[in-house]
C-alpha cells in the first residue's frame, strides 16, 4: 500500500520517484535474504539449500522459483544486485535499519559468487545445543479420510515411531529432555492427549514433557 509506504517513510515516495510493484516485492523479500546470509555467515544454517527449503515449507514461497536463496540469485541479479537495491532503499527511508545491506551479503558480492557460498560459518560446531538428526522413520500413509487409517488412534501410530527410535539410538528414555508432537487440525485437547499416551506407550518416563505444534502443513517442520 503506497499510503502505509508514505506514513512509515516519508521521504520515501515523492512525484520523481514512485514505488513500483517490483519495488514493494524486493523492499519485502530483499530483507529475507539479507537476513538469510547472516544466518549462513553464523552457522545457524550450514547452506543455502536449507535456507530454500525452509522458506518453501516455512513461509509458503513459491516452490516453482526453487526457493528464497535461488529466486534472489537467479531472478534479482545475484548478490551484487541485491546491495545495490538495499542501499538504494536505505537511502530512500533515511537510514532504515532492515535495508543495511549485512557484511556476509556485502562480502559475497565483493567475491562475485552466489549468494550463501562465500560466508564461512564463524561458531565452531559441537557446542551443547546443535541439533542434529539422529534417526528417521514414519507412519504409513493412506488416503484422506477414507484410507486405511482412517480409523486408527494417533497413540496407535505414533507409539512405535517412539520405541523405534529409542531403539535404533540407544538413547536413554529418562535422558530425554522433550517430545515435540507436530499434528495437524487435532480436534479439541484428543491430539494433546494422544501424543502423551503416545510417548508412555513409546516407552518415555512420564517426566518427560510431550508439546504439540500445529501449524497445518508446517507442522512437522516446526517440531
Amino acid at each position: 500500500d503506497p499510503n502505509r509506504i508514505a506514513q512509515l517513510f516519508p521521504s520515501a515516495l515523492t512525484e520523481d520517484s514512485p514505488v513500483s510493484d517490483q519495488d514493494i516485492v524486493d523492499m519485502i523479500l530483499l530483507p529475507c535474504v539479507n537476513e538469510a546470509c547472516r544466518l549462513l555467515q553464523e552457522g545457524v544454517a550450514l547452506k543455502p539449500g536449507d535456507v530454500d527449503i525452509g522458506s518453501m515449507m516455512g513461509m509458503a514461497f513459491p516452490s516453482f522459483r526453487g526457493g528464497l536463496l535461488f529466486w534472489a540469485t537467479n531472478e534479482r541479479g545475484g548478490a551484487g544486485a541485491i546491495v545495490k537495491r538495499l542501499e538504494h532503499f536505505y537511502r530512500m527511508t533515511d537510514g532504515f535499519p532492515l535495508f543495511k545491506p549485512s557484511f556476509a551479503l556485502v562480502r559475497t558480492a565483493m567475491a562475485n559468487m552466489p549468494i550463501g557460498v562465500n560466508p564461512t560459518p564463524h561458531r565452531e560446531f559441537g557446542n551443547h545445543d546443535d541439533v542434529v538428526v539422529v534417526a528417521g522413520y514414519r507412519t504409513g500413509m493412506g488416503r484422506a479420510l477414507r484410507g486405511g487409517f482412517k480409523d486408527t488412534p494417533i497413540d496407535d501410530m505414533l507409539a512405535p515411531l517412539i520405541q523405534k527410535c529409542l531403539e535404533t539410538t540407544g538413547v536413554d528414555p529418562d535422558s530425554v529432555g522433550d517430545l515435540v508432537v507436530g499434528t495437524v487440525l487435532g480436534r479439541g485437547d484428543s491430539a494433546v492427549v494422544q501424543s502423551r499416551v503416545s510417548s508412555f506407550l513409546g516407552g518415555l518416563p512420564e517426566h518427560v514433557p510431550c508439546k504439540v505444534v500445529n501449524r497445518l502443513c508446517s507442522s512437522g517442520l516446526q517440531s
